[in-house]
């Protein structure tokens, strides 16, 4: 799947500014992660990984990332070299970006990798959709940011501690549910004494073996046995898809940015001035108008 908003052509289009590939990707990415802070989804960005060149010996650099459910395989040409990372070794995707950054020394350097949303650093690595994303050999010294990869995500883990109530509320809407676990012990939907969902709300009831006068459903409360003790394994909506609104409030702020210079001139007959201004279409202050209108999802 894929789970990046705009590709760099696509951003490059956007403006005739002759802002460098690694820039346009920065300011792209920095637009991106400021939306995806303030609506609380990351739309299944996980990790951005690219190379800076260091070792290449020939005119032209490709490489290779290569995920599957266990581990993650970065694969150079020229020199010809490639590393195999474990996520039982790395089991979050903190300590995998970690990991990957701080390979020095030898055929194996020049690898970057960030998380692409903080919020989610301590997300299991194993949560990588399976993918193999190829860099295709482009001049040596034209490697770097603009040329990084997303790796998307295919389920996302949530943690709440039991409340003592029949509801959970977790933070994004539920497109499919993979697993709950209570103190330890794997719920069933549906079943008594299992769990019953809202996904569209993102709302978890806890199922019992009495009813309730305001639901059809026989309820029980979550379990305020210890911290944390409630586990959803869950596909969130939009993990799958690129929402329109949000490729569009994207496009729209990426326009800005990249065409306003943030100076403004005057003249008033014979005397002008230049000075460093909030110019006209200050980018950084429509975000807050973009991100409202899109807090549905």
């Amino acid at each position: 799947m894929s789970c990046d908003f705009l590709t760099l052509e696509e951003v490059k289009e956007l403006s005739s500014s002759s802002y460098s590939d690694s820039l346009t990707m920065k300011l792209y990415d920095s637009t991106v992660d400021y939306i995806t802070q303030n609506l609380g989804h990351s739309f299944g960005l996980g990790l951005r990984i690219w190379h800076d060149g260091t070792a290449a010996v020939t005119a032209t650099f490709s490489y290779v990332i290569t995920v599957t459910s266990t581990r993650i395989k970065l694969k150079t040409s020229h020199p010809a070299a490639e590393f195999t990372l474990l996520f039982a070794d790395y089991p979050t995707l903190r300590e995998l970006a970690a990991a990957i950054s701080n390979r020095t020394g030898g055929a194996n350097a020049g690898w970057e990798a960030v998380v692409a949303y903080e919020r989610y650093t301590e997300l299991s690595s194993s949560y990588l959709a399976a993918t193999v994303v190829t860099q295709e050999a482009v001049a040596t010294g034209n490697t770097g940011y603009g040329y990084r990869k997303v790796l998307c995500l295919d389920m996302f883990c949530e943690t709440l501690s039991g409340n003592g109530e029949s509801r959970l509320f977790f933070s994004m809407p539920i497109a499919m549910i993979s697993s709950v676990i209570e103190d330890g012990t794997v719920l069933t939907e549906g079943a008594t004494d299992g769990f019953w969902a809202k996904r569209s709300l993102g709302v978890l009831i806890r199922g019992g073996s009495t009813g309730s006068q305001f639901s059809k459903y026989a309820t029980s409360c979550w379990s305020v046995r210890a911290p944390n003790n409630v586990t959803l394994v869950y596909l969130p909506t939009w993990f799958t898809v690129r929402p329109a609104a949000i490729t569009s409030a994207i496009q729209g702020l990426m326009i800005l940015a990249m065409s306003t210079s943030g100076y403004q001139s005057e003249k008033i007959g014979d005397y002008s001035y230049v000075k460093d201004g909030k110019s006209a279409l200050m980018w950084l202050m429509t975000l807050d108008s973009y991100t409202a209108p899109l807090s549905i999802f």
